[in-house]
């Protein structure tokens, strides 16, 4: 699983937010969040978002913590 191999780092030096759930993903799409990118790690897709104050907002409030993953890297 993707979030066995993310290193636990301060939220506050990272600068992306990762979901790999293709349904949490839908739902962060039909609540407006639509800037993301798509990587593959592991052979599976995963969608990174910026973070901002709103998503944050969004997520804690509606997803659980395993749900998403914060991390300050992108795979090209």
């Amino acid at each position: 699983m993707l979030l066995e191999k993310v290193v636990l780092m301060k939220v506050s030096k990272c600068s992306f937010i990762m979901v790999s759930n293709p349904a949490k993903f839908e739902e962060l799409k039909s609540a407006g969040f639509s800037t993301y990118m798509t990587e593959k790690q592991n052979g599976q897709d995963v969608f990174v978002f910026a973070k901002t104050p709103e998503i944050i907002e969004y997520l804690n409030s509606r997803f659980e913590k395993g749900d998403f993953f914060y991390t300050n890297k992108l795979h090209f």
